[in-house]
C-alpha cells in the first residue's frame, strides 16, 4: 500500500515547539533549518496553504485551501524559509538517514496563540512497551532516542522556544490549553524561569524522581528513561508530573503576560 504524503507511520515520535518570541513562519522555517544541520535533507514535497490564513487546526480549512505539491530543491528550500508572500508551508518532508522520513509542521492552537511547531518521525519501538519487545527492538530503541534527544537538544538551544517537548502521539498544548496539559519531558527557557521566581524549584522539586539538566538556554526535565542522558524514569509517578507540569508552566505564562493596564 503506497504511504500517505507528509505523515510518517505512526505512532510518532515528535520534537515540538511553542515560540511566543517568533512568527509562525518564522518558527517553520527555524525548526526546518535545525533538522536540516542535523542531517535532514528534502524529500520534495510540502503542504501550503494561502499566506496571512487563520486557523485553529488544518482540519478545519477546506480542503481546497490545503494543497500538496511536489517542489525541486529549490522551491522546497523558497517555500520552507517562508520566502513565498503569497503561500504559508504547514508541512514539509525531509529525509533523515537515523529515523527515514521527518515531518516538519504547524500544530493547531487553543484561542489566539501561535501554532507549536513540530518534526515528527515514525517511534519504531520506542512506541512499543518495553516488555513487548522482541529481538532487536531494545537496540533500535536505543538509538533512536538518542538521535531524537540531539535533534530536541538542538532544537531547544537553536530556536529558543518559550518551551517544548519530546513527545509520543501527544500534540503540545499551546499557552491558553497548559492548565489541562499533560507534559512529562519538557523544556523551559530560561526567560520564562526569569519571569516566574518561583518556575525552577517548582519544576526540580516535580520532578526529582525524573532527571533535570541545565542547558544553555534553559531547564530540562524528564520523566523518561529514553528521553534523558541520566537514563533515569519516573515510573508511576509521570502522568502526576505531567498534569503538574502543565499547570507550572500555566502559571508561569499568567505571570509573564500579566498586564497590569489591562
Amino acid at each position: 500500500m503506497a504511504r500517505v504524503r507528509l505523515y510518517p507511520d505512526a505512532p510518532h515520535l515528535s520534537v515540538s515547539l511553542y515560540c511566543e518570541h517568533l512568527t509562525d513562519r518564522e518558527a517553520f522555517a527555524a525548526l526546518a533549518e535545525v533538522v536540516r544541520r542535523r542531517g535532514g535533507a528534502s524529500n520534495g514535497y510540502v503542504k501550503v496553504i494561502p499566506a496571512g490564513l487563520e486557523y485553529r487546526s488544518l482540519t478545519d480549512l477546506p480542503v481546497d485551501v490545503r494543497v500538496e505539491l511536489a517542489v525541486d530543491d529549490v522551491e522546497f528550500d523558497r517555500l520552507v524559509a517562508g520566502d513565498d508572500p503569497d503561500r504559508t508551508v504547514v508541512k514539509a518532508e525531509f529525509m533523515t538517514r537515523e529515523a527515514g522520513l521527518l515531518v516538519v509542521s504547524q500544530l493547531s492552537r487553543t484561542g489566539g496563540d501561535r501554532h507549536p511547531v513540530d518534526a515528527s518521525v515514525y517511534a519504531d519501538a520506542l512506541g512499543i512497551p518495553p516488555w513487548a519487545w522482541e529481538e532487536g527492538d531494545e537496540e533500535r530503541a536505543g538509538v533512536l532516542a538518542a538521535w531524537a534527544r540531539g535533534l530536541f537538544r538542538a532544537a531547544c538551544e537553536h530556536v529558543d522556544p518559550l518551551y517544548a517537548e519530546l513527545t509520543i502521539e501527544t500534540t503540545l498544548a499551546t499557552p491558553s490549553a497548559l492548565g489541562d496539559a499533560d507534559i512529562g519531558n519538557v523544556y523551559v527557557a530560561d526567560r520564562l524561569l526569569v519571569a516566574d521566581p518561583h518556575l525552577e524549584h517548582d519544576l526540580r522539586m516535580t520532578f526529582e524522581t525524573g532527571d533535570v539538566a541545565r542547558w544553555r538556554t534553559g531547564l530540562y526535565c524528564s520523566t523518561w528513561a529514553s528521553f534523558n542522558e541520566a537514563g533515569r524514569s519516573a515510573g508511576d509517578l509521570s502522568r502526576d508530573i505531567g498534569k503538574t507540569t502543565g499547570w507550572l508552566l500555566a502559571r508561569a505564562w499568567e505571570i509573564m503576560t500579566y498586564d497590569p493596564d489591562a
